[in-house]
């Protein structure tokens, strides 16, 4: 076992909306606020056609194909995850949620792409001072979580937002290749915030 520490930061209460996908809404809504790390719940509603990892074809076979799920119909869903930077300092989702229809029920990762039913709750509480981030793992192939205790000008957090603060409006959404421009003015409108206002020189 490997371990760092972090410290208590804002709480954030979310409301997605009807066709939103939650880990992009999630990993956007940090870029905009300048969240490093964070622990997350989630409780709502996932839409017919979402997907879910739901663990390896082989337990212990190389390379590791991953199972995908397409849930048929709308189900209840709930979750925890993490959020944590990867090495070029952009956050990173990594949520579990278990999901019920009727007497059925499944559990997976929503990396593949969950869609909101409506409205999905999120409580997010920001962890602060953390240093861990996610870091590509040879054996796996996957970005695992590295717990490890790194002076604070080698997380490159740090610098991608001192890149950041070079940049205002469109400029700034153009540091997180993720978000789009017509995906920027979507969460705009459904958050109530301005890139540009939390790009500060």
């Amino acid at each position: 076992m490997k371990y760092s520490e972090a410290k208590p930061g804002r709480i954030f209460i979310l409301r997605l909306e009807d066709g939103d996908i939650l880990h992009e809404a999630v990993e956007m809504f940090a870029c905009a606020h300048r969240i490093q790390a964070a622990a997350l719940i989630v409780l709502g509603g996932a839409d017919e056609g979402s997907k879910l990892v739901v663990g390896p074809e082989q337990g212990r076979s190389q390379p590791i194909i991953p199972m995908e799920h397409v849930l048929t119909g709308v189900h209840e869903v709930a979750g925890v995850g993490t959020l944590f930077p990867n090495a070029s300092g952009q956050p990173v989702l990594h949520m579990h949620i278990a999901g019920g229809r009727e007497e059925k029920a499944v559990t997976g990762c929503i990396r593949r792409g969950v869609k909101v039913w409506h409205v999905m709750e999120v409580v997010l509480w920001e962890l602060t001072e953390a240093t861990a981030q996610r870091l590509p793992d040879a054996a796996t192939g996957f970005e695992l979580l590295q717990a490890c205790r790194l002076k604070e000008r080698e997380v490159p957090w740090k610098r991608f937002l001192r890149e950041c603060d070079n940049c205002a409006g469109k400029r700034g959404a153009q540091q997180f290749p993720s978000v789009t421009s017509g995906q920027s003015a979507k969460v705009k409108s459904r958050f109530g915030w301005e890139l540009e206002s939390n790009v500060q020189g």
